[in-house]
């Protein structure tokens, strides 16, 4: 009899072993994923890409703890979740139904997660739809995506972020869909005090579905001026190729910008509209901040075409010192054949400065004279 009992207690023995096991077994993934992901949430710059790599292989295991890690307060933790999520997500691609789900379970989540999460899920959505994707993107998945855009763009601290989404969305999207959303979006960023929620609205307006709102485009003209380089920068670039909208005059003053990239692009965006190695330095000459300088211009006359010098005069013309425009009108007489006729008139009748007018009537009564002759 004992040795029956004995032999029931050993045998029960091994099936709570066996069945100790087999939990452990099944909560293997789980109880990794915990373990990875509290190492990446300790990580720093030199090993967090290891240990993201070491997260991404557990794919859904992995999810509910690093969604639970951008609840943190803490920018870099937030960072160290968003990492591991990025590689999830790569390793899915848009198509996967995995995707989705996860999309929809931070769409869910989204009012739970800390500022920082917050706008780690926004950059996160903006790489993930920039990937190989089909055109357009499901509908279902911009729909989610779409109602994380609009919670995040209520946020003054998000909506730089934002902006960047919403220029993958409405490239993703069928063309015309959410054009009226990002041109609000856009025309609220633009005058926002954040430099880089400005330079996110010029960069929407450069994506093709934006490009036909010229109205909203000749609003950024006045941040050419703007106060920071970086914005100045993304200014140049998305109005070079607004040549209906913005005239080169309009960039001659970032020739001489503090920035040597602004000065670059600036170049770049004249030679963009057909002006050569002669014309730009007869731009940095004609945008000098000293008017000695600016009159300078007229000693380069005589080696130019009736039609860029007919340009230039008319620039000069219209200089805000009176002793440069005196020089114009001067070599308006001496350039007959350049029609200036009623530029002429308008400073003979209208320009500031005394001398400015007489001289401007003299020569405009010339032209006058010589026309009747002919």
């Amino acid at each position: 009899m004992k040795a029956i009992l004995t032999s029931k207690k050993t045998w029960l023995a091994l099936l709570v072993v066996a069945g100790l096991a087999g939990v452990a077994w099944w909560q293997r993934r789980p109880v990794l994923a915990w373990y990875h992901v509290r190492q990446l949430t300790n990580a720093y710059q030199d090993n967090r890409e290891a240990c993201a790599k070491a997260v991404a292989e557990l794919d859904e295991a992995a999810l509910p703890y690093l969604l639970l890690g951008l609840q943190s307060p803490d920018a870099i933790v937030c960072a160290n979740m968003q990492c591991a999520l990025v590689l999830i997500a790569k390793n899915w691609g848009v198509g996967d139904p995995r995707s989705q789900q996860l999309v929809d379970r931070m769409n869910a989540q989204f009012d739970e997660f800390s500022p920082a999460g917050q706008e780690k899920i926004v950059l996160l959505l903006t790489s993930f739809i920039q990937q190989d994707r089909p055109t357009p993107l499901p509908p279902r998945l911009t729909k989610v995506v779409s109602e994380i855009l609009l919670s995040a763009e209520k946020k003054a601290e998000l909506r730089g972020v934002s902006l960047l989404l919403a220029a993958e969305l409405v490239d993703g999207v069928q063309p015309g869909q959410w054009v009226d959303v990002c041109r609000d979006m856009a025309e609220r960023g633009l005058k926002d005090e954040r430099s880089g929620t400005r330079i996110a609205a010029l960069q929407l307006l450069r994506r093709g579905p934006m490009r036909k709102e010229k109205e909203l485009i000749k609003k950024t003209i006045s941040l050419l001026r703007d106060a920071e380089a970086a914005v100045r920068r993304a200014a140049l670039l998305a109005l070079a190729s607004e040549s209906d909208l913005v005239r080169e005059e309009c960039f001659l003053p970032l020739l001489h910008d503090e920035d040597a990239q602004v000065q670059y692009l600036c170049e770049m965006a004249l030679r963009k509209r057909g002006l050569h190695d002669k014309d730009i330095e007869m731009a940095r000459l004609i945008s000098d901040k000293n008017p000695a300088v600016r009159m300078c211009v007229l000693y380069y006359f005589p080696q130019m075409p009736q039609l860029n010098l007919g340009a230039w005069l008319l620039q000069l013309s219209q200089d805000p010192e009176p002793a440069v425009r005196a020089a114009a009108v001067g070599a308006a007489g001496d350039y007959p054949h350049i029609n200036l006729s009623l530029r002429l008139r308008e400073m003979a009748e209208g320009d500031p400065s005394d001398t400015v007018r007489q001289n401007a009537l003299y020569y405009w009564q010339q032209r006058s004279s010589r026309a009747v002759l002919d």
